[in-house]
């Protein structure tokens, strides 16, 4: 257990200490940043992981590691000049860059889940990979610069949230016709 939960916060970390070129946040500005990727829902997580897929699927992103056993979902996605998921939070991200997301998951009891969300961006399709797993290859040096505007990941979670609410709504309705 402990192994597992060292690899689902682990994935996040990685992604925001080895990344290449991370800007320099005081401590202050990354306890800011800390808070704004996690979000706490009122919502069993078998929910809430669904709902994360759906949100992720219906915002045109290719998932990539999807484990609901070890709490990580890896997501990824071109930046098209006419997103049609109209994602205009982006700051500083251009056409034809690649996002990739990377989220975690704690169920804190039966009916709380918390999600923490990392999102990177890079220009080169190659580092993708690299971006999804916080690694840079030293070789290539492939270029991994994590988002870091408290703004961006408060709309993504914001955004999050109503399909999480959306779906434990329509959960609770089919619940309710089943006892009647």
């Amino acid at each position: 257990m402990r192994k597992l939960l060292f690899s689902a916060l682990a994935l996040p970390a990685l992604a925001c200490l080895i990344s290449c070129g991370p800007p320099e946040l005081s401590p202050e500005q990354t306890m800011a940043l800390r808070q704004a990727e996690s979000r706490e829902v009122q919502v069993p997580y078998a929910v809430v992981w669904a709902a994360t897929i759906n949100f992720l699927q219906d915002n045109y992103y290719d998932l990539g590691q999807a484990n609901k056993d070890s709490l990580i979902l890896t997501a990824n996605k071109v930046k098209a000049k006419n997103d049609p998921s109209n994602e205009l939070y982006w700051s500083g991200v251009e056409k034809n860059d690649y996002i990739v997301v990377n989220l975690t998951f704690d169920p804190i009891d039966e009916s709380d889940t918390k999600v923490r969300v990392n999102i990177t961006t890079t220009r080169d399709k190659g580092s993708v990979g690299f971006a999804a797993y916080g690694m840079v290859s030293s070789k290539n040096k492939k270029k991994v610069m994590p988002i870091t505007d408290p703004a961006v990941y408060k709309a993504f979670l914001d955004n999050l949230n109503r399909e999480i609410q959306r779906r434990w709504m329509a959960q609770q309705m089919r619940d309710g016709a089943k006892k009647k």
